[in-house]
């Protein structure tokens, strides 16, 4: 997965500093200076089969699958999670 992040982190040219910013109240998260930040997510997804590049929707059997691989118990815990408040049909491919 971190094999993911980083090649995403490179091509989407991901700034730590300006990222960071998103986390302050006064910042606008509409500037464009923060669009690779919030592309991060995704590309990661992406590359690890849990979206569908063509629609952008969700593939949560992949992620299941993922998730059931997880050897860390809080990571797993928290992929439940996700599951549980975030699966709702639509997104499914």
């Amino acid at each position: 997965m971190l094999d993911n992040v980083f090649a995403c982190i490179q091509e989407l040219d991901v700034n730590h500093d300006v990222c960071g910013e998103l986390l302050l109240k006064d910042k606008d998260h509409n500037d464009k200076k923060y669009d690779s930040c919030k592309c991060l997510g995704p590309c990661v997804a992406k590359k690890m089969g849990t979206m569908n590049t063509d629609t952008g929707k969700w593939n949560w059997a992949r992620f299941k699958e993922l998730s059931e691989l997880m050897e860390n118990e809080l990571l797993k815990q928290e992929s439940k999670i996700l599951q549980e408040h975030c699966i709702d049909g639509d997104d499914d491919i």
